[in-house]
């Protein structure tokens, strides 16, 4: 999905401030009209001044706009689905008793598969309203607290790819190379991670890898995919594990540093303005970031791509590094994205953070 940039999801009614204010100007509010007054509402500066003030209301409003955090929407979502899922086997119990069931069987997670030998209707929870292949019918969704609703809110909907990549305080595990439960492919947006050849079929959704070599220095690598393609050196500085991503069809051109933001001032950054900033001052942006004998705890990273098809500006933190070149080492982060607004309510929509 493209994501335009946020000067064209400015509220109607500003824009139309803009424009009065600049009529206003031109017919001079009763200067204008008067023969003996040189300066007149024509005047260039005085023209300027107003579109400017215009601007400022603009971005104001630009930077009032909350930050985006994906981890949360996704831990709300599989709460919510395993509060249904408590309440769905409960009355199941006393209506059934302890003996088989037939008839009407709820779908419970984001698979939306079927097991084998049963039939009958298939209520999706927290799915996102979509209907698994061969059903038919209508398909309530469960994803919001335990509400039977038709349709998901997109605003607060965000797809979850993998659960056990979430966790319930809010939080995310981005595994190494080695890992084979959690993805060391990271998007940025949506907190979704992939494994290498999940990868390779989207890859314009990577923002950045992690790579922990076993090279006996534990040194920890966050790299761009921009860098692993086109870099010969990133395949020594992976052993060889990023030469995958050479055959990626496509990759996206990130760029990451090292913040000097401590997990506290994290905690803090609420709003479009305090992450701009963020993003805009952290130092050094380069294709990777490299942790030679030190762990990532406590670390925020910023993330930054500018195409015509994605724009990120992003922060993440380290909670937690677990583990380290072996298959259990991973990264518990958290997100905070640029908000982006569609409907000005000040609160960032989940629909143009999907792809």
């Amino acid at each position: 999905m493209k994501i335009t940039n946020l000067r064209s999801r400015v509220a109607p009614t500003l824009v139309l401030l803009a424009l009065t204010c600049y009529s206003s100007a031109q017919t001079g509010s009763g200067y204008g009209s008067s023969p003996g007054y040189s300066p007149g509402a024509n005047s260039p500066d005085r023209v300027d001044r107003t579109l400017q003030k215009s601007q400022q209301a603009i971005n104001k409003a630009q930077n009032l706009i909350a930050v985006f955090e994906p981890y949360l929407l996704k831990a709300q979502l599989l709460y919510s689905e395993g509060k249904q899922l408590v309440r769905d086997v409960k009355g199941a119990a006393k209506t059934n008793g302890a003996g088989g069931q037939t008839g009407s069987q709820p779908n419970y997670g984001t698979g939306g598969s079927q097991p084998a030998g049963q039939s009958g209707s298939q209520p999706n929870y927290g799915t996102g309203g979509s209907q698994p292949a061969g059903q038919s019918g209508s398909q309530p969704n469960y994803g919001t607290g335990g509400q039977t609703v038709t349709q998901p809110n997109p605003e607060f909907y965000l797809p979850v790819n993998n659960p056990a990549s979430v966790n319930q305080d809010a939080s995310g595990n981005w595994g190494n190379q080695n890992n084979g439960l959690y993805g060391n492919c990271l998007d940025a947006l949506t907190g979704t991670v992939l494994g290498m050849g999940e990868a390779a079929d989207k890859p314009t959704s990577v923002d950045l890898l992690f790579f922990a070599p076993d090279d006996g220095q534990n040194t920890y690598y966050i790299m761009t995919p921009g860098f692993a393609r086109n870099n010969s050196t990133a395949t020594y500085m992976t052993q060889h594990t990023s030469d995958q991503v050479q055959q990626w069809k496509d990759v996206t051109e990130s760029e990451v540093a090292m913040t000097r933001l401590t997990l506290g001032q994290f905690d803090q950054i609420r709003n479009n303005g305090q992450i701009s900033s963020a993003v805009r001052n952290a130092q050094n942006y380069a294709g990777y970031y490299a942790s030679v004998g030190q762990k990532l705890d406590g670390q925020v990273l910023a993330v930054k791509v500018q195409m015509d098809n994605r724009e990120v500006y992003a922060l993440i933190a380290v909670q937690k590094q677990m583990g380290t070149s072996g298959n259990n080492g991973y990264l518990k982060i958290r997100i905070k994205a640029l908000g982006i607004d569609n409907n000005n309510n000040g609160i960032p929509d989940a629909s143009n953070y999907i792809r």
